[in-house]
């Protein structure tokens, strides 16, 4: 008999219950063969000799799940592929041959940067109990890998070029070493499984390209000016230190904001070095990878939480990385928070191993993810430590590393604080900025978010009805009641949580974009949940329908022992004295029927239980469908062709001319700003201010040459040049045109020259400033429509 209800136990003194997978072999355990089965004790609590008897633990190393077929992983491909094909067809869809030879080029070239140390380390360091799931973390250790070594090369002092060199030849040497016999840690990977989760994936991060072969280039997508900053990070690395100073490069340094996010910019800046090309060209690519690795994290915590097979972790993969919320993040682009969602989301799945069977090295990498998605986007700290706490109630476990192995981390953590320390220390002062916003009346931080989100958007639906967080939020606590009373009063306690930190925010005038990121780190959470929930309910229902038993061999037994503090043997003595035995070496559940399917009281429970996630299923993916196609059909451009004529120009005027921006403050002023800051001193009529982050050019009027529009941003009628504009344009297209500027001699004696090569951190804002880009909303970007 368990024990009863009490205070939370660590796990090494309770063996527990095997959600994922048992541990991987030993020398001393044998897999399968007489030996093994001879030596399995009957299970404790049988007095009538007829205990069931199980195989020990240790002879099985991967996710216990039904296992995935080649024809299941064959109609996931399909499905992706009709999928993309449905979101990219246009009636004026043209496909470029030299696009596709682009795409594939730089899909390539960044994928050599992010894969080849993934598959090192997935095969050093997976843990032991995804053991056979080892392809499936290539992708996040590869993330992680990347942004560790390249950050340490570069502050070592190494130029980009070589820092990528050596990167990816310790890289190839550590891969190729993981492949003599021996020396990797992992077993013989189960590839349907596995490939099935990588398709799912996929199938997200080339959704987000579907955009480029619209546009027929490649560029940097969506609305948010966000993304001028990464590029013009990432242009700044490629040519200077990282914590230096350089005027001859487009920023002249890395905005003190963003310093604490550097390592995040040197794996993308060595996909830049590999495709040696330039970062808006790599930006897609390289975002389609860090989508896929969200929607990977996203499938696997949903197989964790509902023991879904390795097609089921696929479909959740594919479904929630495909919804319009995720795809907003990827296509608008938000990429630091995107990073911060790849490695949140990765650290959940190993938490829920870690936390389920006392893993030290899926808790060691739990702690290096987290370390991680601090340092790219701070805010996702608090979500991952929240979540964590509900496997660790609903599981009676506290964390837990062990003696031996934090004795060894002590020896690495020197090198740590010098490499990474300044990000950390950064990141733990935007978490506090955040956190404080909550206990004081002070406005939240502003960006291009200015209404908020309508309640269905974060979890990828195109309503603004409240119900849909509630509903969403119900079905993933529902669903994982399933592992216990215990596990499901967590989670939804947890749910109420973030559905009350959203009621709070609506209510504060200034936070409509602290509630964009809430809104979508909480969907992230709760709708793999939900739909992965679905899926089981929607599985066992087809298993019950055909006779066969629900769930996943054991299942159901061993989520009772696990939620009750019990072993899956005892588990498995106290039914088989009741005569549950089963001929195949597992525990039957209470009620089960001798022949494996669902009994017949329980069956019409399964049953409608399985109508019921059918149902759910489909009443999101009908109109989640409808929502992402409407997203990449919108996502727009960033960087437009006639953006790409000013960064053309920047090379025709003379070298150390200074030039005029005379464009409103908006995101195409930025882009401006960052295409001409290389070579040229800039001023600005009209910078952007408040308190963003963006490196700007200082307020002036004078200049060798003005830069200015021929036709309105918002209503695309002409307008006539700048002020002191001679003559006609020296370069002009559909959008800008370049004059040259020569003022009068009674203004030029009052008019001071401020152009210069140092950009401005942030503009100060004039009093009343805010008000009147209210009322004039030029802000370059759609942020004001429905949606995010």
């Amino acid at each position: 008999m368990g024990p009863g209800p009490g205070p939370l136990r660590t796990l090494d003194r309770v063996q527990r219950a095997d959600p994922i997978a048992p541990d991987a072999p030993g020398p001393e355990a044998p897999r399968g063969g007489p030996e093994a089965s001879t030596a399995a004790s009957p299970a404790p609590g049988a007095t009538d000799g007829s205990a069931v008897t199980r195989a020990p633990a240790d002879d099985v190393v991967g996710p216990d799940r039904p296992p995935t077929s080649w024809r299941a992983v064959a109609a996931l491909v399909v499905g992706v592929l009709a999928l993309l094909i449905v979101v990219a067809s246009r009636a004026d869809l043209q496909l470029n041959r030299e696009l596709l030879v682009q795409l594939a080029r730089y899909v390539a070239s960044a994928g050599l940067v992010l894969l080849v140390p993934g598959f090192a380390l997935a095969r050093l360091v997976t843990p032991r109990r995804l053991g056979t799931w080892w392809p499936v973390l290539v992708l996040p250790l590869g993330l992680a890998g990347s942004m560790v070594l390249l950050s340490a090369l570069g502050l070592l002092g190494l130029r980009p070029r070589p820092a990528t060199i050596v990167f990816l030849l310790v890289s190839a040497a550590l891969a190729l070493w993981t492949l003599r016999p021996g020396r990797a840690r992992v077993p013989r990977a189960d590839w349907p499984a596995s490939v099935a989760v990588l398709v799912g994936a996929a199938g997200a991060g080339l959704l987000t390209l579907v955009p480029a072969l619209h546009a027929g280039f490649l560029t940097v997508p969506g609305t948010n000016p966000d993304a001028h900053q990464v590029v013009g990070v990432a242009s700044f690395l490629q040519e200077s230190y990282p914590l230096g100073r350089n005027t001859a490069t487009a920023l002249d340094q890395i905005p003190p904001a963003w310093s604490g996010r550097i390592p995040i910019f040197h794996p993308f800046g060595a996909a830049i070095e590999v495709g040696l090309t330039g970062p808006i060209q790599m930006f897609a690519p390289f975002v389609a990878y860090l989508t896929a690795a969200a929607a990977l994290g996203t499938g696997l915590f949903a197989a964790a939480a509902h023991r879904l097979a390795g097609w089921g972790a696929g479909l959740v993969a594919l479904l929630v990385g495909a919804s319009a919320s995720l795809l907003y993040s990827a296509l608008h682009p938000y990429y630091n928070q995107l990073w911060g969602m790849c490695l949140m989301t990765a650290a959940l799945a190993l938490a829920w191993t870690w936390l389920h069977h006392d893993d030290a090295r899926a808790g060691v990498l739990t702690v290096v993810f987290l370390v991680l998605s601090l340092i790219a986007y701070p805010t996702t700290l608090p979500y991952a430590v929240l979540v964590i706490a509900a496997i660790g109630v609903g599981a009676r476990v506290r964390p837990r590393i062990p003696p031996a192995l934090r004795r060894r981390l002590r020896k690495v953590w020197p090198l740590v604080l010098i490499f990474f320390g300044i990000s950390v220390l950064g990141a733990l002062g935007k978490l506090a900025g955040v956190l404080g916003q909550f206990l004081g009346d002070t406005p939240f931080w502003q960006g291009d978010i200015n209404v908020f989100p309508p309640h269905g958007a974060a979890y990828g639906l195109d309503v603004n009805q409240p119900i849909i967080p509630i509903a969403v939020a119900a079905i993933a606590a529902a669903t994982l009641f399933r592992r216990g009373r215990r596990a499901g009063l967590a989670w939804l306690g947890l749910a109420l949580l973030l559905l009350l930190v959203d009621y709070v925010l609506r209510g504060r005038g200034t936070a409509e974009y602290v509630d964009y990121k809430h809104v979508t780190f909480t969907a992230v959470i709760l709708l793999p949940l939900a739909l992965g929930g679905a899926l089981r309910l929607l599985v066992d229902g087809v298993s019950a329908l055909r006779g066969r038993r629900a769930g996943a061999p054991g299942d159901d037994a061993a989520a009772s022992a696990s939620d009750a503090g019990t072993t899956p043997a005892a588990n498995a003595g106290s039914t088989s004295a009741a005569g549950a035995g089963t001929t195949d070496g597992t525990a039957r559940a209470p009620g089960a029927s001798p022949a494996g399917g669902a009994s017949p009281t329980r069956r019409p429970v399964v049953l409608a239980a399985g109508a019921a996630g059918a149902a759910v299923l489909l009443a999101w993916g009908v109109p989640a469908f409808s929502a992402s196609r409407d997203q990449v059909l919108g996502a727009g451009q960033n960087v437009t062709p006639p953006l790409f004529d000013v960064q053309r120009w920047s090379d025709e005027i003379p070298e150390g001319s200074s030039v005029l921006i005379d464009l409103p403050a908006s995101g195409t002023q930025l882009w401006a700003t960052l295409f001409l800051a290389r070579d040229h001193p800039l001023a600005t009529t009209d910078p952007v201010s408040s308190t963003t982050t963006y490196s700007v050019a200082p307020l002036g009027k004078r200049a060798d040459y003005v830069l200015g529009l021929r036709l309105d941003l918002k209503s695309g009628r002409p307008v006539p040049p700048p002020r002191w504009a001679v003559g006609a344009p020296v370069r002009s297209d559909s959008q800008f045109g370049l004059w040259r500027m020569a003022l009068p001699a009674r203004d030029a004696a009052r008019v001071p020259q401020t152009a210069s090569t140092e950009l401005v951190l942030p503009h100060p804002e004039p009093f009343g400033e805010a008000a009147r880009r209210a009322q004039l909303d030029i802000t370059g970007n759609p942020s004001r429509s429905p949606g995010f």
